[in-house]
């Protein structure tokens, strides 16, 4: 789901670097 933090997204599994 929509993450802050550089983690991989739960749902997308991509990984946010936001």
């Amino acid at each position: 789901g929509p993450s802050s933090p550089p983690v991989v997204d739960d749902v997308k599994g991509k990984v946010l670097g936001k």
